[in-house]
This record gives C-alpha cells, sequence and structure tokens, in this order.
C-alpha cells in the first residue's frame, strides 16, 4: 500500500512539472500551480479545457506550426477509441451535458470515487441507496467466477480468428444494466490523422458509439 501510494504521488508530481513546461511552452509568463495533489486535482479539472484548446490548436496545425510531414501531410483522419487506458469513475450515472450539436448528451459523473466507495463526494447519497443491491450482484459474480460460469454459461476461452480477422470483439453497443453498474471508464477516443501524432482525444463515460464520436469531431473543430 505504502508503494502504491509512493508511485502515485510520483506521477503526479511528474504530471504538475509537465503540465508547467506545456504551459511555459504556451507563451504563459507566469504559472501557478498548487503545492498539495488534491488542490492540483481541482485545479487540473479547472484549466484542462484550455490546455486542450492549446494542444489541438498546435498539433491540428502542425504542419504550419511545427512543419509539414510531406505532401500527404494531413490528408486524413482516423478516431478511434481504446480501452487500455481506464480509470476508476464515480458509479452515477444519470448525468448529462448539453453541446451545440446535441440537447442532452449522457455521460455519467466523471469525478474519481472516494476511497473504500463507489460514489465521488458529490454523489455519496447514492451509495446508501444502492448499496444492497450492490453487493448482492458482487457476490453472484464471485460465486459464478468460483464455478467457471459466466451469465450462467460455462465460460470458454475465445478462439484466435488469426491474421485478416475482420472483427475486433468489442461490442459497440452494451446493455444500459452493464453500463449503470460499471465502476470504470470506457477508455479514451483519439483523433489521429496519417501523420500518426495525436491531433485531439477524448475520455470516454459510457461506451464507443456514434455520439460519442461525433462530440469529439465537433469539440475538436470547435478547438
Amino acid at each position: 500500500m505504502v508503494e502504491r501510494l509512493a508511485q502515485q504521488q510520483y506521477r503526479r508530481a511528474i504530471g504538475s512539472i509537465t503540465v508547467l513546461e506545456f504551459q511555459l511552452t504556451m507563451g504563459c509568463p507566469a504559472v501557478i500551480i498548487p503545492m498539495s495533489m488534491g488542490e492540483f486535482d481541482q485545479w487540473s479539472w479547472g484549466n484542462y479545457p484550455k490546455m486542450l484548446s492549446w494542444f489541438i490548436y498546435i498539433w491540428s496545425r502542425h504542419k504550419d506550426i511545427v512543419g509539414s510531414c510531406g505532401s500527404s501531410c494531413s490528408k486524413a483522419i482516423i478516431m478511434d477509441g481504446h480501452q487500455k487506458c481506464r480509470r476508476r469513475v464515480c458509479r452515477y450515472k444519470n448525468l448529462t451535458v448539453a453541446t451545440n450539436e446535441f440537447d442532452e448528451l449522457m455521460i455519467g459523473c466523471c469525478r474519481s470515487p472516494l476511497p473504500r466507495s463507489c460514489y465521488c463526494e458529490l454523489y455519496q447519497d447514492c451509495q446508501v441507496e444502492s448499496g444492497t443491491s450492490n453487493s448482492v450482484s458482487n457476490q453472484c459474480c464471485v460465486r459464478l467466477k468460483k464455478a467457471g460460469l459466466r451469465n450462467g454459461k460455462i465460460w470458454k476461452k475465445p478462439r484466435e480468428d488469426g491474421f485478416g480477422a475482420t472483427g475486433c470483439r468489442t461490442r459497440k453497443s452494451k446493455s444500459d444494466a452493464y453500463i449503470q453498474r460499471c465502476a470504470r471508464s470506457f477508455g479514451v477516443i483519439s483523433c489521429v490523422p496519417n501523420c500518426r501524432v495525436i491531433v485531439s482525444l477524448g475520455e470516454i463515460f459510457r461506451s464507443e458509439t456514434l455520439r460519442e464520436i461525433l462530440h469529439l469531431l465537433f469539440s475538436t473543430i470547435r478547438g
């Protein structure tokens, strides 16, 4: 536990130094960041939109700012999700945001839960309401895993399709019941041109749907 906390503090310290360098590179004459890690987290949430717009500005125009990659520089853009970069998030899912394109886009709460809790400090009341059902659901999952079962059926390792497979084995539509129980984010979605540099990115809090992809695309264009 002590080693894990030390690693977290080290990563946060490296992150704060990187943020400091990035803001100075963007021409800020002076940068003031909190010394406390808790205050730094809140400061990062508040400054994230501004820093993301800077990032998008630089790499979407890297042909003119950094230098052209060749005759085909930035001719095509690919958008795809990556589930490996996941993290624990608050289990409160009934949270929506409004954009210029969508009147209502449900993303859920993106804050990290408190220690020994499934909810953040804003939605701790939901922990009491759903605590019983969550514990029962977790007990059922443990029993199924011990019995070698998944969804009531004997689990078998999926066969390898080999080279040339057309499927990525990801289900683009998950049931609402699964999304409501999920306590982790669904990774990040990246916008990458043929130059192989990341132009924009965003975190996925529900599932990789067309609305999520369009939301990132519109945000990148506005940025």
